[in-house]
C-alpha cells in the first residue's frame, strides 16, 4: 500500500509584531507535549515483557494481523516540495532576503534487514526482535537570495493568485531554478540522501544491540555559503532568538515594540513599555495569592 502526496508548497515569511495568541497556542502545546511523553514513560516502566507478549498473543486475530501486515508495508511517498521562507526588512532592517529548500521526492517506508524494499511478513519481525525503516530525499536543495529586489509575498499579483496559481507559480519557479543553477544561489547543491533506521524491539532480552541506531548516505554534497548570507542567518538566528522569550515571558510582551522599532530614536516607546510591564507585573503580585502568601511569609522572618 502507497500513500502519495504531489505539490507541497509551504510559503512562510517573518513578522515582527507579538502575537500573544500564537505564543499561548504554542505553550498549551508544549505542555501537551510534555504530559504525554511523561504519561508514556510510566506506561512503558509499568508495563513488563511478559504483559507485552501475553497482548501480541491476545491480539493476533485476522483482522490484527492485516492491520499490522498493512501497516508494516506502508509506503508513503511526498513528490515537489517547495519551503520557502522571507523576509522583507523585519529581521534585517537594512535588505530583504529569501531561502528555501526544495526536494524531487520524499520517501519512506519500512524495509528489510537490508534496507530493502520488499514485501515484509510481521511474523519475522516479531521473530527478529529488529525493525528497519528508511527515508530516502532525492535532490534536496537549498537556495538563498540575499538583498532580494521583491519577495512573493509582498507581489500584489501573487497575492490574488488562487490555491491552484499559487502552486503553479512556485513549480515554474524551481523548475527554471534547477535548469539554470545559477551561481551564488544555491547553497546547498541538489543531492541525494538515505537515512536508515534500525530499532530494537526487545532492549531487556538483548542489551547488547543498541536500542536504535542511524545511518545516513549523502551523495556528492556541495555547500557554499557568502559573506552576505552568513549575515543574513546572524539577523535572522537573532530575530527567532528575539521570538522565542515570548514562549517565558508572554505575560507583559504585548506592552513590548515590534522587532522593527530600534531603541534609537524610539526611546519613549521603550520606557512606555517598561512602565507598563513592571505596573503589569506589581498588579500581578498583588492578586497573585501564592505570591502574596511568600511576601507575608518573608515579612515575618
Amino acid at each position: 500500500m502507497e500513500i502519495k502526496v504531489e505539490d507541497v508548497h509551504v510559503i512562510l515569511k517573518s513578522r515582527g509584531s507579538y502575537d500573544r495568541q500564537f505564543i499561548k497556542e504554542r505553550i498549551i502545546a508544549d505542555k501537551q507535549a510534555k504530559i504525554e511523553e511523561l504519561l508514556n514513560h510510566i506506561k512503558d516502566q509499568l508495563t513488563t515483557d511478559l504483559q507485552q507478549a501475553a497482548a501480541q498473543e491476545a491480539n493476533q486475530s485476522y483482522l490484527s494481523r492485516l492491520g499490522d501486515m498493512i501497516t508494516e508495508n506502508l509506503r508513503i511517498n511526498v513528490r515537489n516540495v517547495h519551503i520557502r521562507f522571507e523576509d522583507t526588512k523585519v529581521s534585517r532592517n537594512d535588505q530583504a532576503f529569501n531561502f528555501g529548500l526544495m526536494a524531487e521526492s520524499i520517501q519512506y517506508s519500512m524495509t528489510n534487514n537490508r534496507f530493502q524494499r520488499a514485501f515484509l511478513n510481521i511474523d519475522d519481525k516479531i521473530q527478529e526482535q529488529k525493525s528497519f525503516s528508511m527515508l530516502q530525499i532525492t535532490k534536496l536543495a537549498m537556495y538563498w537570495n540575499s538583498n532580494a529586489q521583491e519577495n512573493w509575498t509582498k507581489n500584489s499579483e501573487f497575492n490574488t493568485l488562487t490555491a491552484q496559481g499559487t502552486i503553479n507559480f512556485s513549480k515554474r519557479y524551481t523548475e527554471n531554478l534547477m535548469r539554470s543553477r545559477q551561481e551564488g544561489v544555491f547553497i546547498i547543491q541538489p543531492c541525494d540522501i538515505a537515512i536508515k533506521f534500525r530499532s530494537n524491539l526487545a532492549p531487556n532480552e538483548r542489551p547488547e544491540i543498541p536500542t536504535s541506531t542511524t545511518a545516513m548516505d549523502i551523495s556528492d554534497i556541495t555547500v557554499s555559503m557568502d559573506q552576505d548570507v552568513y549575515k543574513d542567518i546572524q539577523y535572522l538566528g537573532k530575530f527567532f532568538s528575539w521570538h522565542a522569550v515570548s514562549k517565558q515571558k508572554t505575560a507583559y510582551l504585548k506592552y513590548r515594540p515590534s522587532y522593527t522599532t530600534s531603541v534609537r530614536g524610539n526611546v519613549q516607546a521603550y520606557w512606555r513599555y517598561a512602565i507598563k510591564a513592571t505596573i503589569y507585573l506589581i498588579r500581578k503580585e498583588r492578586i497573585d495569592r501564592a505570591a502574596l502568601k511568600r511576601k507575608r511569609h518573608d515579612e515575618m522572618i
